[in-house]
């Protein structure tokens, strides 16, 4: 098949996309869109090649994984090797352990699998993976193994059918895909069966290449303009909280696809064709390579990562592409290397990548390097307060079998239990959580990785939460918590009724005080606690951080939330929400306990006080409750039934 330029532009296109996403710039939330082009063109072409060559008679299954392997194997082993020096000087043992295995499944490719296992592309936690961006190539390399074998049974057994089968592949996948973006999100987005059809509609048009072009070239411009259109504008109207891949998909998927049948011969070609944009093109694959490991690795060591600094990466990220490009890449992709040498010395640079990522593994992340850090790491463990998730009735979830206190919402009510508990050990607590499901009744949110069956199984949650208030008399007191962000984002989809819409800000907080009404209405008194102070410029993990300045002896300081110009450390929804609900209950404000001088603490005296990006660590939980006035209300709450108690058993004749 024939060179063609403006694919390697479109290639520089979808790689900018990713890299800016990936870096952060906020006006191209839905850069990740990149990846799905690479799919469509990856389709292409692999399909056009294998066409093309059983035409000729000269396709074997041994020709084609050869020259995957060249295509793909040699820079992806040169960035796995040099990733590994700089995470055992930056990696916490913790993060160690995550990187040994991600070392693992890239270089056998299943990385989407781990990935989806671990889950969460999008979270803090994610942007500190070196290896993350990897799970397309391994969608890429499964794709490669099975797609061949079913062309060549299709075209022994039933050529004349090839386009209809295809086609059944690329619906039935995109339906899976459609399914998926709700039912089971994660898996959806890592995994090959909900990513296949974008790879096969590059198929579809690989077919419909080998017939006449019938088109005038005023259409062509017309449908390849269009392509540009739709993935220009996913860039800008896609961001991650849009359920993916599905439906939205289709925006990337079908403009490539047009690109690519109709902008041969028109200005579109001419324009992708351009000489900056075919040279980022040829090294796109290197480029993307690189890309990742080193954002990460700056986001381990630096505490704060600019867009200065992000702009010198992407510089730093282009030189090495162009290095890995010249001197890894075009020799074994130009056969300069026999293929004998190339998989005996890339089986075992593979073989070494594999015992290095087991030995970080199967030692847990070589804690011996600082036993006093291991120890400290511990702290960072998942802190779901008296019992497990989700907890409502269960002996772990109680302190007695009368409780006195309720502790409802999230697993941002779930760190709060250490410290109420430290503040008055002999609490009589009950504690209703459910991870993302907040205090609300009858109403819960809907997004890309929970869908609607889980904002269902929500719903029920708290349904039985209302029963088990209604049958504990002794309750007196709700402390309700939550990050309230999954309700109150602009456009966040909510399950009321039966139906999923976005409603708005202002039902959402007439709903949490109908909530709240109610508990009052049974003689229970409720106080709203807010989430911890966020760092809105970031995604920071600040238990990570602290843990890591203690690791590299800098000062753990540096990881505390910097307030810019009076700035409010919550988003301005959730904001917006608490101060609304200020007006009819007692809202407490973490920040008035964590925030002063423009600056809110992450960690005193290397104490975490958080574990994550959000939550409180158990220490730090404790820490808050006794060296502040947070829990004042619930002290002096507890010192009134003491004293009602007593009165009552004067009244009894017991005094």
């Amino acid at each position: 098949m024939n060179y063609r330029a403006d694919l390697d532009g479109l290639r520089a296109i979808a790689v900018a996309a990713v890299i800016l996403f990936h870096a952060g710039f906020k006006t191209f939330a839905g850069g990740f869109i990149g990846v799905d082009v690479f799919f469509v063109i990856s389709g292409y072409l692999i399909t056009s090649i294998i066409l093309s060559d059983l035409e000729l008679g000269r396709f074997t299954l041994k020709r084609f994984f050869e020259s995957r392997l060249r295509r793909i194997v040699p820079a992806l082993l040169l960035v796995s090797a040099v990733c590994i020096p700089f995470a055992l000087l930056w990696l916490i043992p913790r993060e160690m352990v995550y990187f040994g295995r991600s070392l693992i499944a890239a270089n056998t490719f299943v990385s989407n699998i781990l990935f989806w296992r671990e889950s969460g592309y999008f979270s803090a936690a994610a942007e500190l993976k070196p290896l993350l961006h990897t799970w397309s190539l391994s969608i890429e390399m499964q794709f490669y193994l099975l797609h061949p074998i079913v062309l060549l049974i299709i075209c022994k057994y039933q050529r004349k059918f090839l386009g209809m089968w295809i086609m059944a592949f690329t619906a039935a996948s995109f339906a899976l895909a459609e399914w998926g973006a709700s039912a089971t999100p994660v898996a959806n987005f890592y995994l090959l069966p909900g990513r296949a059809w974008e790879l096969d509609v590059g198929a579809c048009v690989a077919l419909a290449m080998r017939g006449k072009k019938v088109e005038t070239p005023r259409a062509a411009t017309l449908f390849s303009g269009t392509g540009i259109l739709l993935i220009v504008g996913s860039l800008f109207l896609l961001d991650d909280m849009t359920p993916y891949p599905g439906r939205w998909t289709l925006l990337p998927v079908l403009g490539t696809a047009l690109i690519i049948r109709f902008a041969e011969g028109t200005v579109v070609a001419r324009l992708l064709a351009h000489r900056a944009l075919v040279g980022i093109g040829l090294i796109s694959y290197s480029l993307y390579l690189w890309h990742q490991p080193l954002f990460a690795f700056a986001r381990v060591r630096l505490v704060n990562v600019t867009p200065e600094v992000y702009g010198l990466l992407i510089l730093a990220a282009t030189a090495l592409a162009f290095l890995t490009w010249k001197y890894v890449e075009r020799p074994s992709r130009t056969r300069m290397q026999p293929i004998n040498g190339l998989l005996r010395w890339t089986s075992m640079v593979a073989f070494l990548l594999i015992t290095v990522g087991a030995s970080m593994h199967f030692s847990r992340g070589f804690p011996v390097r600082n036993a006093a850090v291991a120890v400290l790491e511990s702290d960072l463990r998942a802190n779901t307060g008296l019992g497990p998730d989700p907890c409502l009735a269960q002996s772990t979830c109680l302190t007695a079998a009368n409780p006195e206190v309720l502790l409802w919402g999230d697993s941002y009510a779930m760190h709060l239990a250490d410290g109420i508990m430290a503040a008055n050990p002999t609490l009589r607590l009950a504690q209703a959580t459910m991870s993302v499901c907040g205090p609300f009744f009858d109403i819960a949110p809907v997004s890309w990785k929970y869908g609607a069956d889980w904002a269902k199984s929500c719903i029920s949650f708290n349904d039985r939460v209302k029963e088990f208030i209604k049958q504990t008399p002794s309750l007196r007191v709700a402390i309700l918590s939550s990050p309230l962000s999954q309700y109150t984002r602009p456009d966040t989809l909510t399950l009321a009724d039966g139906l999923v819409e976005v409603r708005g800000i202002e039902f959402v907080i007439a709903e949490f005080k109908r909530t709240l009404s109610w508990l009052s209405e049974h003689k229970i008194t409720p106080i709203v606690v807010s989430p911890t102070p966020q760092d809105l410029l970031s995604k920071r993990d600040f238990g990570r951080c602290v843990m890591r300045r203690l690791w590299l002896e800098l000062d753990a300081s540096e990881c505390d939330i910097v307030l810019a110009g009076g700035q409010a450390p919550y988003d301005p929804s959730v904001f917006e929400f608490l101060r609304t609900v200020e007006q009819d209950h007692e809202v407490v404000w973490l920040s008035d306990f964590l925030c002063a001088d423009g600056r809110c603490s992450t960690s005193r005296d290397n104490l975490f006080i958080y574990r994550d990006e959000g939550h409180l660590s158990r220490t730090g939980s404790r820490w808050l409750a006794l060296n502040t006035p947070f829990l004042d209300s619930l002290k002096q709450f507890s010192m009134r039934m003491v004293s009602e108690s007593g009165n009552l058993n004067c009244e009894r004749g017991a005094c």
